[in-house]
């Protein structure tokens, strides 16, 4: 069972964009699960520096994408 994290969905944005949002969040944290395979048992270390980059660039992704789907105006400004 896949652990989740309560988050709240925007208030301005439809839930289907942001279900859309955090599904392709998911989607990017499932490749780089994958990615990280490479990383241990790459067969050059040239494979296991680009594995270790393209984790992080997925990392990068991921968190623009829960951003976006979980985004809500600030309530104190």
């Amino acid at each position: 069972m896949i652990a989740t994290l309560p988050l709240q969905l925007s208030p301005s944005a439809s839930p289907v964009l942001a279900g859309v949002l955090l599904g392709a969040a998911s989607l990017f944290t499932l490749f780089a699960a994958v990615v990280l395979f490479r990383v241990f048992r790459g067969p050059t270390m040239q494979d296991r520096v680009i594995a270790v980059n393209v984790i992080g660039s997925n990392i990068v992704v991921i968190l623009a994408l829960v951003a976006a789907g979980t985004w809500r105006w600030c309530t104190r400004c």
